[in-house]
């Protein structure tokens, strides 16, 4: 009789991530009271994070954009190297912008994004990881809001990450299992 696979660990259910994607959306309208601000999401692992904080902040004055980052490819582990294309580099500059990353691990791909939105004009720029992995960072920039600081150093998926470009649409933070 076939065996049948373990079903991935559910880290942050949804209900939870929900509940603090409003807190941050409440801290993100706080610094900005009705003034515009741009929310540059950081594809692709940020895009559900990023759509679901758009539509919980109160500010009326929202823009979207978006940077392309990577430094994983299909594999688990960065590579150490960031590729950076902003979308619309000329919709940056003179903007407040805040950052929508999906999870800090080293802190590379955000600086990166950080240092590219600042040369591009960004009037100002603030982040907001949803998952940060204190004991992988290699820079000393710190997110100006958090999700979830995760307590183990486990590989996640789900909420916009991927695992080998596998399950970025689960509505949960999981721990995948390896077959």
């Amino acid at each position: 009789m076939a065996r049948r696979p373990a079903a991935p660990r559910i880290l942050y259910g949804r209900r939870r991530i929900a509940a603090r994607v409003r807190r941050l959306a409440a801290a993100i309208d706080a610094r900005y009271p009705g003034t515009p601000v741009t929310l540059c999401g950081v594809l692709t692992g940020g895009v559900i994070f990023a759509a679901d904080l758009a539509r919980s902040l109160r500010n009326d004055r929202v823009e979207l954009s978006f940077v392309r980052a990577s430094s994983y490819g299909a594999g688990t582990r960065s590579s150490g190297r960031v590729q950076l294309d902003i979308l619309d580099e000329g919709g940056i500059a003179g903007k407040d912008v805040v950052v929508v990353e999906d999870i800090f691990e080293t802190g590379r791909t955000l600086e990166a994004v950080v240092k590219g939105l600042r040369v591009s004009g960004a009037r100002s720029v603030a982040t907001t990881v949803l998952l940060l992995k204190p004991g992988r960072r290699t820079v000393d920039l710190e997110p100006d809001w958090v999700g979830f600081t995760m307590e183990e150093d486990a590989f996640v998926a789900g909420y916009g990450l991927d695992a080998g470009h596998r399950w970025r649409n689960l509505p949960d933070i999981v721990v995948p299992v390896t077959p």
